[in-house]
């Protein structure tokens, strides 16, 4: 069952950051390489609410990235819910939910890793050429450590100024639901 603010932060968070990938994300970019937020969403929502939560991020930022795309339609999706499905699986093993800033740069580096190798495979399944290792040391790693970085920015700023904000929100609706569960 879906907490109500949890889902409300996932949806704002949501469109946040899909207004930022699609239209503030060109001021960042860097030698033609720019941050994935739809992965640092993903990975927001996971560590903050749980995996019900990063999935509906992962299918709003698939979707989202699907209707824009001249690729097959449901691949941005499929690769956002197995990062989606990665990353919570590594979050249970390792991080046992408390905050982590080297294991946070490491899962948003694999992420974007991942994300970005199944998309080079998808372009030479598409165009007929491999291009995987001319792009991993000129494309794929300095993406994927910009990601991480300013996934790790974004974090810190959530961290301090909203983390306890949205605890305090979560916990009031936990007791709200406890109450009438008992009535």
């Amino acid at each position: 069952m879906f907490k109500k603010i949890e889902l409300i932060l996932t949806i704002i968070f949501s469109i946040i950051f899909i207004i930022i990938q699609n239209s503030i994300n060109n001021i960042l970019f860097i030698n033609n390489i720019a941050p994935n937020f739809y992965i640092i969403l993903i990975i927001l929502c996971l560590y903050l609410f749980g995996f019900s939560y990063g999935l509906i991020a992962a299918v709003l930022s698939g979707i989202t990235c699907d209707m824009v795309s001249n690729y097959y339609v449901g691949i941005f999706l499929l690769s956002y819910l197995l990062i989606a499905a990665i990353f919570n699986n590594i979050r249970k093993i390792y991080l046992h939910n408390k905050y982590n800033n080297i294991f946070l740069f490491l899962i948003i580096f694999i992420s974007n890793i991942v994300f970005l190798f199944i998309m080079n495979i998808i372009n030479s399944v598409i165009f007929k050429r491999l291009i995987i290792i001319k792009n991993f040391n000129n494309y794929i790693v300095p993406s994927a450590v910009y990601s991480a970085l300013v996934g790790l920015f974004i974090f810190a700023i959530i961290n301090v100024f909203y983390k306890r904000r949205i605890s305090k929100l979560t916990n009031k609706d936990d007791e709200q639901t406890d109450k009438i569960s008992k009535n």
